[in-house]
């Protein structure tokens, strides 16, 4: 394959490069939420053990580089907000990587395909 690729594939190729880099970002967004996700139940799992067992319970929570009191029910409505957030924009994450999986796989077997074929561009321009 010495000769160089057709410009219409080029073009191509670096679409799928581009797909592909793209699929990567929203994997990793993804994953990020996911963490995100499983901190804030964590959270939530514990606020509940404690208030089932009747402890007094002194709750803090991160503001900036401080630590500030924090009611217990406001708390757990903003972590019951947050978690409700994080479970639309995963599932928007995930249907986004769906159909960047998709359309990299079909322009993948469309580039293979293209490829397979003996080029038509050189001998139509000879």
């Amino acid at each position: 394959m010495a000769e160089a690729l057709p410009e219409r594939l080029r073009t191509r190729v670096a679409k799928f490069q581009q797909l592909q880099n793209e699929l990567q970002l929203v994997i990793l967004r993804r994953q990020q939420v996911e963490l995100q996700l499983k901190d804030v139940e964590a959270a939530l799992n514990e606020i509940s053990k404690a208030l089932e067992k009747g402890e007094g319970l002194k709750l803090y929570k991160l503001v900036g580089p401080i630590l500030v009191s924090a009611e217990v029910e406001e708390l757990k409505k903003e972590l019951e907000e947050k978690k409700e957030i994080m479970e639309v924009r995963l599932k928007t994450l995930q249907k986004h990587e769906n159909l960047l999986r998709k359309q990299v796989e079909d322009l993948r077997k469309e580039l293979e395909k293209e490829l397979r074929q003996p080029s038509t561009e050189t001998t139509e321009a000879g």
